[in-house]
């Protein structure tokens, strides 16, 4: 299937709320061992509130060719109802929490503006009916991947996503089923959420794909889509716990070469459930965890993809108090920056209604990582 959606280079949007989440959301990073690191940025979007952004920066050539000041395509789940957001004119919240299915992408300058929603033919903003769509670059082939629900199931969806300049000051995205010998179908069903791409974007090499962290010392990276292992083998791993709660995959691992060849940065977390404010569980704020604890990982490239260190807790101080950190706060996506290698860009959701991001050196990183870290 081929689909076509387009940008306006401006856009103003008019009459949107503003939207703020409860702000002693919140817990003590002290109390709970977890290391504060890194000073985030807000991110504005065009369609408030919006969420889980992910980031993916555009080749300086591409970038020029699609509007002024373009550095950075990025998207963001968004949801009128989620969890702990709430409309300041109209503090109760907007009738059940729904699943969020609305999933937006805008061009951003280098300062995280937006400098060009995507829209469709017609001027309205493109939804991509996915929740936590990951946007990536893999060589020089964009991929989004992300998860939607139809019919009581869960399908992971898997695009290449192409950019142009069209006419009239527009800017068209093209979304289409990537083109490898070892994809033979765009979707999966049931098979989780969070999954992770390793690939090096050539075709002749494997498209491999880390499905969950189950197994006790290694990823389960499988090639193919499908993968060339049944769903029931993926179930039969072990789960893997972190300081006693379920451990989730959050972005694709990183590939760390040059410096470090055969070694891949990933990044997981848990939810703890047990500090969400009382006033926030009374009014049923969150149904979907709370108290995110988030940890790097590094693994091997080869074959059983062996975890060989993990990090500590960590968090990303809370913008209302810098000793806290969010009761949610789920990390969407870390770019290495192309323009700057030495450089991450981690971009993440706070308490399901607003965006931040991160800049880390990889160097820090990897030391905190490594050093003193945990191991299987």
């Amino acid at each position: 299937m081929f689909h076509v959606c387009l940008a306006a280079v401006l856009l103003t949007v008019h009459g949107i709320q503003v939207h703020h989440y409860i702000p002693d959301a919140s817990y003590d990073a002290h109390n709970f061992n977890v290391t504060l690191i890194g000073e985030p940025t807000m991110i504005e979007c065009s369609t408030p509130p919006c969420f889980n952004p992910s980031l993916v920066e555009l080749p300086a050539s591409l970038a020029i060719s699609l509007a002024p000041n373009a550095r950075y395509l990025a998207a963001w789940r968004f949801n009128q109802a989620e969890s702990l957001c709430r409309n300041l004119a109209s503090p109760r919240r907007l009738g059940r929490r729904r699943l969020g299915m609305r999933t937006f992408m805008a061009l951003l300058n280098e300062h995280f503006e937006t400098v060009a929603p995507i829209v469709t033919t017609n001027g309205l903003f493109k939804d991509l009916h996915m929740v936590d769509v990951r946007l990536e670059s893999h060589g020089s082939t964009l991929l989004m991947h992300g998860m939607s629900y139809h019919h009581g199931s869960m399908f992971w969806t898997l695009s290449q996503l192409t950019l142009g300049a069209g006419e009239k000051g527009m800017v068209h995205c093209n979304l289409s089923s990537l083109t490898h010998p070892d994809v033979h179908q765009s979707t999966l069903r049931n098979y989780g959420k969070n999954l992770g791409v390793l690939w090096s974007g050539d075709p002749d090499v494997p498209f491999r794909i880390m499905y969950w962290l189950k197994s006790p010392n290694h990823a389960g990276v499988y090639r193919g889509l499908p993968p060339l292992t049944t769903a029931s083998e993926i179930s039969k791993l072990p789960p893997l716990y972190l300081d006693g709660y379920p451990a989730h995959n959050n972005i694709s691992p990183i590939d760390l070469a040059p410096e470090h060849p055969g070694l891949y940065l990933g990044v997981m977390h848990t939810h703890w459930d047990t500090v969400l404010p009382a006033h926030v569980k009374k009014k049923n704020a969150t149904y979907h965890g709370n108290t995110y604890m988030s940890y790097f990982f590094v693994m091997r490239d080869i074959e059983p993809n062996e975890v060989i260190a993990i990090s500590a807790p960590f968090c990303f101080p809370s913008r209302f108090q810098s000793s806290r950190c969010d009761i949610i706060q789920f990390i969407t996506s870390i770019e290495r920056l192309a323009s700057d290698p030495g450089v991450l860009l981690v971009s993440y959701g706070i308490n399901d209604c607003e965006s931040a991001i991160v800049k880390l050196q990889l160097s820090h990183v990897l030391q905190f990582a490594l050093t003193g870290a945990r191991k299987w």
